[in-house]
């Protein structure tokens, strides 16, 4: 990955792209037919309430709950983002362990202390 992409992926607008509107996170993202937006297929279906028919929560253009469908794109960059965000968290922790190690045994130097 170039820097490019990593500083896209870090990119606080390119991440909300990625969020669900009713819970601000996706698990199993589907999308509405007509407008397109898509939700957490569990917050959609409790939007619905049971009903066949509802408005998109957005736009509010009707749908069917029976066309729903998943949206497997956005599934794939949901993750992909996720999997950034663990490989960035990682590279953070390392590095404050690093430091945390390098301030220890410089205060042992400095302490005469072995």
């Amino acid at each position: 990955m170039t820097s490019g992409e990593l500083c896209l992926f870090s990119s606080p607008n390119f991440t909300r792209i990625g969020l669900c509107k009713l819970c601000c996170h996706f698990a199993k993202p589907v999308r509405l037919p007509g407008c397109g937006h898509s939700f957490c297929q569990r917050c959609i279906l409790q939007y619905c309430k049971g009903r066949q028919r509802a408005a998109c929560p957005l736009c509010r253009e009707d749908f069917e709950r029976k066309d729903l469908r998943p949206n497997r794109e956005l599934a794939a960059l949901v993750n992909l983002i996720r999997q950034e965000v663990k490989e960035d968290v990682a590279l953070e922790t390392a590095e404050r362990t690093r430091n945390v190690i390098i301030q220890c045994y410089s205060s042992t130097q400095l302490n005469g202390t072995k």
